[in-house]
């Protein structure tokens, strides 16, 4: 996140905050707090905002900024889809150094339990018009005020609000047997293999989606740069790359030590894509909730194992078509 300053993020629940639960179900009634929240933060350019509410599964983040109109330039985009707490839990780790305060605003106390966020409940029926509401909201932007705001020129990490396909090297593109000596650099170990061998058949998957980018989530990245391990990759999938889930700011010990979904989701926490699959053979860190992204390959065989180009021609396909803008 040191792509961007964001300094302060509020994490924003819709009904029974925007406007009252009764009326989640009408959509005359929806948003009528958002001036108010507008007006609350009009001498705060600092805080941004990230959508934890549910509506963030029935409508894209395009959609959301569209919903929310005048507070659009703050939207960072979507917390991940799991748990409330776990969610905005994962959107602090993977900026963790880069925010310096975050608010909470929801109206459901059953959605936190662990004491580790700074939640400010809201009346269901009152949502953020109630002056007590309002009060401590103005009393958090004046405790956490340090005076920093965004540089005109920072951005977001490149793929934001865009499909993202996040791709592991070893057991995806060829074998995961993969040894490295000091003249040579990689080769693939066992007999009858050769590296990247598989990296045909995935352009040829992708060629229906020229929307669809790819995240490299491969520890080849920590041994050569993204750059390096792109380019290892034809052309076709060479020009899709946008980034890396590791890169060179970043603890390298501490990001290993992560177990691979974990690097993932913070990732897309970070970078914040419209919609996203990974491909990779590593079983660890996935949680329930993103099980139907994650395409687990065969260690030895990777894409090219029975079946499997299938199952990932039909994922894009859903991918492209639930997500569409």
């Amino acid at each position: 996140m040191s792509e961007r300053p964001i300094v302060r993020i509020i994490f924003l629940d819709i009904d029974g905050v925007l406007h009252p639960v009764a009326e989640s179900a009408d959509p005359a009634g929806w948003m009528r707090w958002l001036p108010t929240l507008e007006a609350l933060l009009v001498n705060a350019p600092d805080v941004s905002i990230v959508v934890h509410s549910t509506w963030r599964y029935a409508y894209t983040d395009a959609e959301l900024h569209a919903l929310l109109g005048p507070l659009s330039g703050r939207i960072l985009g979507s917390a991940p889809r799991m748990p409330r707490e776990i969610a905005i839990e994962t959107v602090l780790q993977a900026n963790k150094g880069a925010v310096t305060a975050h608010l909470v605003l929801d109206d459901d106390s059953r959605e936190f339990t662990s004491g580790r966020l700074n939640v400010l409940l809201c009346d269901p029926q009152l949502g953020i018009s109630a002056p007590k509401t309002q009060a401590a909201i103005t009393a958090w932007l004046s405790s956490t005020d340090t005076g920093l705001r965004l540089h005109p020129g920072s951005r977001l990490p490149k793929g934001g609000g865009e499909l993202a396909l996040y791709l592991d090297f070893d057991g995806v593109l060829h074998h995961e047997n993969v040894l490295w000596h000091p003249r040579r650099g990689a080769y693939a170990g066992p007999p009858h293999f050769t590296l990247f061998e598989h990296a045909a058949l995935l352009d040829e998957l992708l060629s229906p989606y020229p929307e669809v980018f790819i995240v490299l989530s491969t520890s080849w990245v920590r041994t050569y740069g993204c750059d390096g391990a792109a380019k290892r990759l034809p052309a076709g999938l060479r020009d899709r790359v946008l980034g890396a889930t590791f890169h060179s700011e970043m603890n390298e010990q501490a990001f290993v030590a992560k177990p691979r979904g974990t690097q993932v989701l913070e990732d897309v926490a970070r970078r914040r894509p419209r919609g996203w699959l990974a491909l990779d053979d590593t079983d660890e860190g996935w949680p329930p909730e993103v099980r139907d992204q994650v395409l687990l390959t065969d260690e030895r065989l990777g894409i090219a194992a029975p079946g499997m180009p299938e199952r990932i021609a039909a994922a894009l396909k859903r991918l492209v078509a639930s997500k569409a803008p």
